[in-house]
């Protein structure tokens, strides 16, 4: 799914 992905990436952002 794209959405997963994309919250994947934004709690990436967010603990760096």
């Amino acid at each position: 799914d794209i959405q997963g992905q994309d919250l994947s990436a934004i709690a990436r952002t967010l603990q760096e």
